[in-house]
């Protein structure tokens, strides 16, 4: 790995972009909102949704294309008469940094204010790697794509960081990032990462209940039912792991990964027994919480025989998609997803948004 130290004094103004969002209105986050989770709408179109009379939606959209918040995009299709303007958040003054860090790879994803990535970069870790050094690499690609893309031209609102749960302290790589780049830092788990990133702007932005999957080398879910994540405690995304062993016994999902890839029919008896467990338990969970959607990611998914095991169970009003609209980028683009909602948090706001919660 490169090392790289940063002590960059241009990376100070950073910190403006975030309290520019943060510090909105709440009518305004309203706006920003609705527009930011449904595309470009016309004035009378968001005053249908909002309810709100036209001398106070002009008062509050003012304020946001003044701060180039909200940009005029195009005209839109006349009904007769003038052609109604179409107002769009602003993609191309705006960006937000999604970094995920798991426990065999790590990636830095720059994306615009509707999570559109225009820059990725990725490398591979093992249990070689300290935290430090990855640290240090993170902020070499960050360099370097500040560099590469002129960044100096945009404005950066902050950094969503996901760890995989129990891997590194997320808290302290949080603490080093802002101080190295002057900017704020947000953190999270990578399941709850990339059930955000699929709930607003991927395969389940059409549902109110969903959950995600990643079945890999462990087996780490997230759900959000009514725009609100269902956090475990201590926040830890391998609680379903942990509720099907209670019912089943120890599943080791990366012998079932193992025993895949040599696809011998030894093995198949085990591949199908580990996927219908997971099948009956993905059942139970629908069905207890309504879910209407669910994504399914991970290596094993890539395995038909254990796929399709596993789905059979499923019930049929549910919508499941393999690999999800984000796949491999869901998790560094949901942690970008989360550092907006959480910056633009409005507890009054009728719109989908996140609210974190628990259940078990």
């Amino acid at each position: 790995m490169t090392k790289v130290y940063n002590n960059d004094k241009r990376y100070d103004v950073m910190i403006d972009n975030y309290r520019l969002f943060r510090d909105l209105a709440s009518e305004e986050k309203e706006i920003f909102n609705l527009i930011q989770k449904n595309g470009v709408m016309t004035k009378n179109e968001i005053l249908f949704k909002t309810g709100m009379k036209l001398t106070t939606l002009n008062r509050v959209m003012n304020p946001l294309e003044k701060k180039s918040i909200l940009v005029q995009k195009c005209m839109g299709e006349s009904t007769g008469g003038r052609k109604p303007v179409l107002y769009d958040v602003n993609v191309c003054r705006f960006y937000i940094m999604g970094i995920s860090i798991c426990s065999t790879h790590v990636q830095v994803s720059i994306v615009n204010l509707r999570m559109e990535i225009f820059y990725k970069k990725g490398f591979y870790i093992d249990y070689c790697n300290s935290c430090d050094e990855v640290i240090e690499e993170i902020l070499y690609i960050i360099k370097s794509a500040y560099e590469e893309l002129n960044l100096k031209l945009l404005q950066l609102v902050g950094i969503g960081l996901a760890v995989e749960t129990g891997f590194w302290d997320n808290e302290r790589i949080s603490r080093i990032l802002e101080e190295k780049l002057g900017c704020s830092v947000t953190s999270g788990n990578c399941a709850d990462s990339a059930v955000t990133a699929e709930y607003f702007y991927g395969a389940g932005r059409n549902f109110e209940n969903m959950a995600y999957f990643d079945c890999g080398a462990r087996l780490k879910q997230a759900a959000v039912i009514q725009g609100r994540i269902m956090r475990s405690s201590g926040d830890n995304e391998y609680a379903f792991e942990h509720m099907i062993e209670n019912i089943y016994g120890y599943i080791d999902f990366n012998e079932v990964y193992s025993r895949s890839m040599k696809n011998c029919g030894t093995s198949e008896k085990f591949i199908l027994d580990a996927a219908s467990k997971l099948g009956k338990s993905i059942e139970s969970y629908t069905n207890l919480l309504n879910i209407e959607c669910i994504v399914l990611s991970g290596f094993l998914i890539d395995f038909d025989t254990f796929y399709e095991t596993c789905i059979k169970y499923i019930p049929e009003r549910v919508s499941v998609k393999r690999y999800g609209y984000f796949k491999e980028d869901s998790v560094s683009v949901g942690a970008a997803a989360l550092f907006l909602e959480r910056c633009i948090d409005n507890k009054n706001s009728k719109y989908k948004k996140i609210v974190v919660d628990k259940v078990f």
